[in-house]
């Protein structure tokens, strides 16, 4: 591979990993995906509209560079309530260090799970309600 300023870098022993949300606003728009397929057959459902999505907005001469791709499942709610679960142990670790003590229910886990979750950005926000809606809001209780 060639730089801009013409440097060039072996890559042939290199792994590139690239994310995308590519298909996602068709799968959250299609409600026959999840309810009447079996899991292998949502999962080829879903595999077949990311393929299609990711042709229809990438050109063919990059996509023909890319040796392997795999289609992840959409998020469920245990899923997000484990993530949920995660990222607000930090939180209590954290607190505790400064001797305040914080406690969520399993209603509270749930919550935020079902407020963070975004069907186009995935998990991504869950961090972002996390802090608005328990760090920025404790203080003020």
């Amino acid at each position: 591979m060639t730089d801009s300023l013409g440097r060039k870098v072996d890559f042939r022993n290199t792994i590139i990993i690239m994310t995308s949300n590519l298909g996602s606003r068709s799968l959250e728009a299609d409600s026959h995906v999840g309810f009447s397929a079996s899991q292998e057959d949502q999962g080829k459902l879903i595999a077949e509209k990311v393929t299609r999505a990711t042709k229809d907005f990438f050109r063919p001469e990059f996509l023909n560079r890319i040796d392997e791709k795999i289609v992840f499942k959409p998020l469920e709610a245990k899923q997000l309530r484990e993530i949920v679960t995660l990222l607000t142990r930090k939180l209590v670790k954290r607190l505790a260090e400064k001797d305040i003590t914080l406690r969520l229910s399993p209603a509270a886990l749930d919550q935020l799970a079902k407020d963070g979750y975004n069907p186009e950005m995935g998990a991504r926000p869950l961090r972002r309600t996390i802090q608005d809606e328990v760090e920025d809001e404790w203080p003020r209780t």
